[in-house]
This record gives C-alpha cells, sequence and structure tokens, in this order.
C-alpha cells in the first residue's frame, strides 16, 4: 500500500497498490447516514473486479464517469472526485486489502415519495441504471 503520486498507479508491482483518498469523497457521503438524514442520499460507483483491466480514458488522470438522472428535473448531481476514478487505481490487483477507487454520487434536490432513475456509465462498460425511492 502507498499513497501514489504524480503519475504513480497500479502497474508498477504486483505485491504494491495505490490507496484510495477519502478527502476526494464528499463530506456528507462519507457519514453513516451516507447523506440520506439530509434528504440528499449518495451511491457509490466503482468497476467490477476484472483482473488486469484498465479502462480506456478520455484523460489520463481519470476514467470518466458520467451520470445523468432521467426524469426528474428538479433533481441534481453531485459526484466527487468530479472526474470520475483516479487512473491511479488499475489494474485491479487479486491481494489482499486491495484499495480499489470509487467515486461518491449525491442526489440534490429529491422529493419525498418520488421516484428517480439515475444511470451512470463509462465509455468502456455497460450502464449501470439505480432507482431512488426517497420516502
Amino acid at each position: 500500500m502507498d499513497e501514489c503520486v504524480d503519475d504513480e498507479s497500479n502497474s508498477g508491482s504486483s505485491n504494491e497498490y495505490c490507496l484510495f483518498d477519502m478527502d476526494q469523497i464528499a463530506d456528507e457521503c462519507k457519514s453513516q447516514s451516507f447523506g440520506c438524514k439530509y434528504g440528499e442520499p449518495c451511491f457509490y460507483v466503482s468497476f467490477n473486479n476484472n483482473l488486469g483491466w484498465i479502462p480506456n480514458s478520455t484523460t489520463d488522470t481519470f476514467a470518466e464517469i458520467k451520470c445523468n438522472v432521467t426524469n426528474n428535473s428538479n433533481v441534481s448531481l453531485k459526484m466527487a472526485p468530479g472526474s470520475g476514478i483516479s487512473t491511479k487505481h488499475f489494474p485491479y490487483l487479486n491481494i489482499a486489502h486491495f484499495d480499489r477507487g470509487f467515486a461518491s454520487v449525491q442526489i440534490k434536490g429529491l422529493l419525498k415519495d418520488s421516484l428517480t432513475f439515475t444511470e451512470c456509465a463509462h465509455n468502456d462498460v455497460n450502464v449501470i441504471q439505480i432507482d431512488v425511492l426517497m420516502t
């Protein structure tokens, strides 16, 4: 485990990997209520553990993820980190306590008892649809 800097990544050694920096995640999403206490729930987006897979990134530093609300114009999404998952966390390594990267998405502006459909996608991966019902 290491706090990777600059262009370091998991690809350097099979016994060491980059730690995930929790400071990148929104504070509300780190709480025990995951934002639900305030009516703005969070969910996390990550990739499956595909051994050796490296995403085709649109940038050199992030595997960009796009999330959209498909049925509710009053709702907005806040992703942290803003670009997606750092490429430092690829490829996936099958070792104990591996710290794979992820992004948090906070749903803002939900109304009580409203169903909101959210889609998140990466250019290499199928769309993941997440249904959120706020009661």
